[in-house]
């Protein structure tokens, strides 16, 4: 069997030596190829995310810091609404 220069290989055999088995085989070895790279496309799209928090007191740090920037924004937003109201009584005087 001879090879020419820059045939791909795979395993033993090469590309060309696919073309030479029988339908059957190389059907199942398409089949195993396509399994293969759905696989791999399954694992990746359904990786966990890095970003999830797995450790209880993580979660509860992101909890808290939440909360907080909950209660900062709720301040932020009454304060700017009484300058709002100061801007406004100084407008009118």
């Amino acid at each position: 069997m001879e090879y020419e220069a820059g045939a791909l290989n795979i395993g033993r055999y090469r590309i060309t030596d696919v073309a030479d088995m029988p339908p059957a085989l190389a059907t199942v070895l398409g089949m195993v190829v396509i399994a293969l790279l759905a696989g791999v496309v399954w694992a990746v799209l359904w990786l966990p995310d890095a970003a999830k928090l797995r450790s209880p007191a993580a979660r509860e740090r992101a909890k808290r810091r939440k909360e907080s920037q909950k209660r900062q924004k709720e301040l932020r937003s009454r304060r700017e609404s009484l300058q709002r109201k100061a801007a406004r009584r100084e407008d009118t005087t």
